[in-house]
């Protein structure tokens, strides 16, 4: 699994966009979780058409591997972030945020990880990476 770091165009990928934004995306819907005591996630559809069972199979697939690796716990979250010290990016909240991309054939995750304890530590959106990849284009 390769993570990408996010430039600050994309950045906005890893937050609910407006709807047009989230059609012209293929935006399918975003994964949040809470690494504080274990691993605690909620999903919301965000478009519901691109939700397939290839999809669900190879996300699960994808969070599976995210919570027996990098994500076992927030001090394995903090391990891998502070291990990539130089990826931080302060966007004048007060706290370091960390924005990856991970492409899983035709699925693109855009990750938002934060190590702060008390917060969601990962948001997770989830695009068809043609999509995603046309409209970052333009």
């Amino acid at each position: 699994m390769k993570f990408t770091p996010l430039n600050a165009r994309e950045r906005k990928y890893t937050f609910t966009q407006d709807v047009d934004t989230q059609l012209k995306s293929g935006c399918i819907g975003h994964l949040r979780a809470d690494l504080n005591g274990g691993f605690f996630s909620s999903w919301d559809d965000h478009i519901r058409d691109h939700k397939t069972d290839e999809f669900k199979e190879k996300f699960q697939l994808f969070v599976d591997e995210l919570r027996h690796g990098c994500m076992a716990d927030r001090e394995a979250l903090v391990h891998f972030l502070y291990s990539n010290i130089y990826d931080a990016v302060d966007d004048r909240s007060g706290y370091e945020r960390w924005y990856y991309r991970v492409d899983d054939g035709e699925y693109s995750y855009m990750l938002r990880l934060v190590p702060t304890k008390g917060d969601y530590n990962m948001y997770c959106y989830c695009y068809v990476k043609d999509m995603l990849d046309k409209s970052l284009e333009g």
